[in-house]
């Protein structure tokens, strides 16, 4: 654990002892979580994989469908310091995975931010996910396989062209990925520039990347209407 990470779990405790865990969207008390049984259970689940248009990995499965609490649990998760809502929804996608699809995947692999803009939010919200998808279903986390080389703008109001543009040489493997077979992590994807992006340095190391995970999978005009 590094000392950021040490700092950020000692103040979440001090605020749990002072200020009891609230659920996020309504509010109610709860037992510890960051969302309440019912507001969790309003979350519509979605699970079905979908094809993509990228020649790196043949589809992806967004946990739960764009809607209101599903967008505001995202926007808490990236933008107000809450990685605690990584977790659950990593506990959240391992309860309903098919784990048949897991058959011989080596690790996760939470899409990089680069040095600069996490050290800026604190944490890496793809890798929140995938803590819990490692200690929940066995498989662990593919550490430094590959980096984010350049500190990208964000996606959030691009189009389609121009985000796979903003991303294209983005990440690079740190080393041989012969043989090595990957599920990518990321918080929500769009047009999937950015994992296929991802997906593309893994092959380049001689990797492979069975499917990619999200959250959810908004629209492109949700994507920039919400800046998600």
């Amino acid at each position: 654990m590094t000392a950021l990470n040490m700092i950020q779990t000692l103040g979440t405790s001090l605020r749990d002892l002072i200020l009891p865990p609230h659920c996020a969207l309504c509010g109610r008390r709860t037992g510890g979580a960051p969302v309440c049984d019912d507001c969790a259970q309003s979350l519509t689940l979605d699970m079905n994989p979908r094809s993509i248009d990228s020649d790196t990995f043949p589809f992806f499965i967004p946990a739960f469908k764009f809607e209101d609490n599903t967008r505001e649990l995202i926007h808490l998760l990236k933008y107000a310091s809450r990685p605690d809502i990584g977790h659950f929804f990593g506990a959240s996608i391992s309860e309903k995975l098919d784990r048949d699809l897991l058959e011989g995947v080596d690790a996760w692999l939470p899409v990089p931010l680069h040095h600069v803009k996490e050290r800026s939010r604190g944490f890496n919200q793809s890798r929140m996910v995938a803590e819990r998808l490692a200690s929940d279903l066995g498989i662990p986390i593919a550490k430094g396989a590959v980096r984010r080389i350049r500190n990208t703008n964000t996606q959030t109001k691009l189009d389609a062209k121009e985000r796979k543009i903003n991303v294209s040489g983005a990440f690079r493997a740190t080393r041989d990925l012969k043989g090595q077979s990957f599920v990518i992590v990321d918080d929500v994807i769009t047009t999937g520039a950015t994992t296929s992006e991802l997906a593309r340095a893994v092959l380049d190391a001689g990797g492979e990347v069975r499917f990619a995970l999200a959250i959810s999978a908004p629209a492109l005009s949700d994507s920039k209407e919400h800046e998600i």
